[in-house]
């Protein structure tokens, strides 16, 4: 009974150590699986790396992957049967409906490839959001234990079994009761240690069951008793076969009583064997056993209890269970062994906390089962304690680690997390250590000295070194040998280092963490110790790419995309704090704003991305010539600001001549082209305290504009009494009146008729929508002044289509025999940059209900050519609709005749300044008439504008001009008194 106890604790405890070891490779394999997934597939070689270095033989016998769907898409050999699925196995329906984070044991499995028994202890994957992604599995072969069985059951008479609360044989030698495994299936997987008589065939069996704790398995040894006694039996039966006489029968018995004794002794022996050889499986583990009395006295105790408690066994025995443990424990467990003892039944897993020799705290795990002998008489209790101090710490250190919110500082997160590995390894020093940027030397982020004993450590240039070549560094003893150069490890005496390698989820490596201590390791304990780091070093992974993630978000809030310059919010933010501040005595504040020079040219010649390419290149050679103090930032579009603090006033103008000159030589290629460009620097000085910062910012934007206004490609310095930027600064003026008199609805539309040039014309007149202004004081204002600031600023777009909107409205209320034939209105050059222009006209020609053919709408030249592509759209959506187009103030640009022929239009108006003269100067004669010739050779009307007197118009008429509008002929009247056009009179003037 004593022999077939120890086997199945013996066995009991080495199954749950080969469990523990199989969840552990399981918890290795999913956290390096999920770090790796996403940017690769489960199928992907890498994983199967991972796979495969886990790999532990001989128990497990491969390491297999099924993913959401139930296919096997990869294993530890690389070779997986990617046809077979897998969705009907208990272990993955379990996943897959309950994605625990825990290990889940299957019953016995057949494989149905080569038909083999199999365990599979299976551990689910997710992703960060809890999206289930498969199941890991590690095959578990149950010849591994029938080995162990075979060779420690060799004396025993009767089965050694693993076997499953849910019925199935896991592994055996032997023969097992049939009507035990029924019992175990009936009985809710609980299974009673004693005697069991099979009720069919009526032997009896000796049964000793220990359950695996966390697994619904149980170690069970079972002993035929028939096979036990048969011996016995048949000295009997011969002796009380023999007749004779009493010496005969005298001889027969004494030599019944000899050959009894030699078979006892020979029993004896192989049970003293049998005890001998199982008290060192005992004893080989790190578990210790102990036996106490009906009295709870201990009686025996194991060696091991030294290694884990610090007493020698002899100690022990004669000490109760809560003898050794702490004041407040024993408190506690008094009346628990007091109850224990009473009940006499099986305890297990009981926590209790005690101190050791040398006065530190030791967690035990307690488990023991009554003793009764052959009269059933309680004799005490036997059972084994599990030192779990090291669990106990790792499950403390893993929950602070947990607690951990992400909110807390970098700094504050990594001192908190080295002190908990330190608790959790039970090592004196932790120490985390960051790489820095190349040439320069590796830094501490946080260390935790358990001691007390150092202030900063010295940078582990050896153990960096080691890492370097081998990722993860574990010396259990002997480190002050192998490290002997080693700073940290001399400065500490240190013994054992345990270390391994940080890097970022991108692989990248970002430096180290390293746990050293006085006193050497056990091998177990460094086995322990590599997950756990792990865990930590994952932890650390996790919480530098969330806050690489933060930063990166916070870059990104506050840097251009394009250039990586800070952009507009950041450098208003940047703005805002200086000039809150005074700057140094004999300093300035300094504002720089800068406008580029011909960049338009390059984006209309070679497209957006050329322009691109452009700002990022220039901005890269600009950033050189700056101090790392001064603050750089793309203000939108071509327009840069640099904002040079407590700077001299002679040296901003130095950083501003040096940004022109950096300008200057830039030379932009793209596709076997060249390209230079200029810029507009305006600059803004402040000695002020509290200075409003949009105030200063303003002023080196009016400085940029006088820039461009004396010439462009120079610098311009803010002074309040320059009448550049006097008028620039007029023009700022107008930005709130303009947005006050939309709101208010003070502007006010103007027609003037455009009328025929030929008498025998079939032409009808047409009305040009002029704009007025009326002021806050009810004058009008012309549109020369408030329309390029309206420009500049812009605000036409927002003008133009209050222009349309009235318009159209006007047209649709206006009876028919009054309606201008045709309504000709003025697009800005802003306007034409607005996508959405057609989309606006197209829903007002609705909302109203009108003709569009009733509508001109002109675009002048030079905004038709700055603005081209956009320019070609506009038209032709405008024409598709229905409307007409025409070009205005023709004949201003430098390349008229080449763009026009790429432009749709129906009306082309000749520019002003060239009809003006047209009666006195024979070039500008030449120049309308060629200018008329070309607009006949392309179908279009030609109108001729600033028609001021009647020679004019003859000489208009005398060319061919279609069309003509001017004083001469109209002036501009308010749409609400509109006289009606003007008719010819005998002599070809119009009245």
């Amino acid at each position: 009974m004593v022999s077939a106890d120890i086997v199945a604790s013996g066995l009991e405890q080495y199954t749950s150590r080969s469990l523990e070891t199989v969840s552990t490779i399981l918890d290795k394999v999913v956290t390096r699986v999920t770090a790796a997934y996403g940017p690769i597939t489960l199928e992907h070689e890498s994983i199967t790396e991972i796979l495969s270095r886990a790999f532990r033989g001989p128990m497990v016998d491969n390491i297999i992957i099924v993913n959401a769907s139930g296919r096997w898409v990869n294993d530890a050999y690389g070779d997986p049967n990617r046809e077979s699925m897998l969705a009907d196995r208990d272990y993955f329906r379990t996943h897959q409906m309950m994605p625990a984070d825990a290990v889940f044991l299957d019953q016995p499995l057949i494989a149905r490839t080569g038909g083999e028994r199999f365990v599979a202890a299976s551990r689910s994957l997710t992703d960060e959001d809890g999206q289930f992604l498969g199941v890991v599995a590690a095959i578990i072969s149950p010849n591994h234990y029938e080995k162990l069985f075979q060779e420690v059951g060799a004396t025993i008479p009767g089965s050694l079994a693993l076997l499953d609360e849910r019925g199935p044989v896991v592994a055996s030698v032997g023969p097992v009761p049939k009507s035990l495994l029924n019992g175990l299936a009936t009985d809710n997987g609980e299974l009673p240690s004693g005697l069991f008589q099979n009720p069919e065939s009526g032997e009896r069996h000796l049964v000793v069951a220990r359950p695996i704790t966390g697994y619904p398995l149980h170690q069970v040894v079972t002993a035929d008793l028939s096979q036990v006694l048969a011996p016995w039996h048949r000295s009997l039966l011969s002796y009380l076969g023999l007749g004779g006489g009493t010496s005969l029968v005298l001889g027969f018995g004494l030599l019944l009583l000899w050959r009894e004794s030699a078979r006892n002794e020979a029993i004896q022996r192989q049970l003293h064997e049998s005890e001998s050889r199982f008290r060192s499986l005992i004893e080989s583990t790190t578990d210790f056993v102990w036996e106490m009395d009906e009295n709870g006295y201990c009686v025996y105790a194991s060696p091991q209890v030294e290694d884990i408690m610090g007493y020698p066994p002899e100690e022990i025995v004669g000490m109760r269970p809560y003898d050794p443990m702490t004041p407040r424990e024993q408190d506690r467990m008094v009346d628990v062994y007091h109850s224990i003892i009473e009940s006499r039944e099986p305890f297990h897993l009981l926590e209790n906390r005690n101190v050791h020799r040398d006065g530190h705290e030791v967690v035990l795990e307690t488990s023991g089962t009554p003793v009764f002998d052959e009269e059933g008489h309680f004799r005490g209790y036997r059972g084994i304690d599990r030192d779990i101090t090291e669990r106990k710490r790792l499950e403390e250190a893993l929950r602070a680690l947990a607690l951990l919110s992400g909110k807390e500082t970098e700094e504050t997160f990594f001192q908190l997390t080295v002190r908990n590995l330190s608790k959790a390894l039970g090592l004196h020093l932790a120490v985390l250590i960051r790489e820095e940027g190349e040439g320069d030397s590796p830094s501490v982020c946080a260390f935790h000295d358990e001691l007390g004993e150092l202030r900063a450590p010295a940078i582990p240039e050896q153990i960096i070194a080691r890492l370097s070549a081998e990722a993860r560094l574990i010396l259990r003893e002997n480190a002050a040998d192998d490290l002997s150069q080693d700073p940290l490890v001399k400065a500490l005496g240190a013994t054992s280092v345990l270390a391994t390698t940080i890097r970022h989820s991108s692989g990248s490596r970002w430096g180290w963490l390293i746990c050293l201590d006085r006193k050497p390791i056990s091998q177990t304990r460094a086995s322990r110790a590599e997950p756990v780091l792990d865990v930590f070093a994952s932890r650390i992974t996790l919480e530098l790419d969330r806050n690489q993630a933060h930063a990166d978000l916070s870059w990104e809030a506050s840097h251009d995309a394009l250039t990586g310059l800070l952009n507009r919010r950041a450098f208003d933010d940047q703005l805002r704090i200086v000039t809150t501040q005074a700057p140094e005595p004999g300093r300035t504040h300094a504002l720089i704003y800068m406008d580029l020079d011909q960049f338009k040219v390059v984006n209309d010649t070679c497209g957006h991305m050329a322009g691109d390419e452009l700002l990022r290149q220039l901005s890269r050679a600009m950033n050189r010539r700056l101090r790392k103090t001064d603050l750089l930032a793309r203000l939108g579009g071509d327009e840069f600001g640099l904002l040079l603090a407590n700077c001299p006033v002679e040296r901003s103008m130095e950083i501003a001549e040096g940004l022109l000159e950096t300008v200057r030589a830039f030379q932009f290629s793209w596709e076997g082209r060249a390209f230079s460009v200029g810029a507009s620097i305006g600059i803004a000085h402040t000695r002020e305290s509290n200075l409003e910062h949009d105030s200063l910012l303003a002023q080196a934007d009016l400085a940029c504009y006088a820039a461009k206004d004396l010439g462009r490609n120079r610098i311009q310095v803010y002074q309040s009494d320059n009448a550049h930027i006097q008028a620039r600064h007029g023009e700022m003026g107008w930005v709130p009146r303009l947005d006050r008199a939309l709101a208010e609805d003070r502007f006010e539309l103007f027609g003037q008729w455009i009328v025929p040039v030929q008498a025998d014309s079939s032409r009808l007149p047409s009305l040009e929508i002029l704009l007025r202004l009326r002021d806050e004081n009810g004058d009008l204002v012309s549109p020369a002044q408030f329309i390029p600031a309206a420009e500049r600023y812009n605000l036409m777009s927002r003008i133009d289509r209050h222009v349309i909107d009235q318009v159209l409205l006007r047209a649709s209320r206006m009876p028919s025999h009054l309606r201008p034939r045709r309504w000709s209105i003025n697009l800005s050059g802003t306007s034409l940059g607005d996508g959405t222009l057609a989309g606006f006209i197209e829903s007002r020609f609705q909302a109203h209900g009108v003709d569009p053919a009733w509508f001109c709408f002109e675009i002048t030249e030079t905004a038709a050519i700055s603005n081209f592509e956009e320019a070609q759209g506009l038209c032709q959506r405008l024409r598709k609709l229905g409307a007409r187009v025409g070009l205005d103030d023709f004949g201003s640009g430098l390349s008229s005749f080449a763009y026009l022929r790429q432009i749709q239009l129906d009306a082309m108006k000749i520019d002003g300044s060239f009809v003006r003269h047209v009666a006195e100067d024979p070039v500008a004669r030449s120049m309308v008439q060629a200018m008329h010739q070309v607009g006949k050779a392309m179908r279009l009307d030609t109108v001729a504008e600033f028609v001021e007197d009647h020679q004019t118009l003859l000489v208009l008429r005398d060319i061919g001009i279609d069309l003509a509008q001017g004083f001469a002929l109209h002036r501009p009247q308010p749409l609400d008194s509109l006289d009606l056009p003007p008719t010819p009179t005998d002599d070809g003037s119009y009245q």
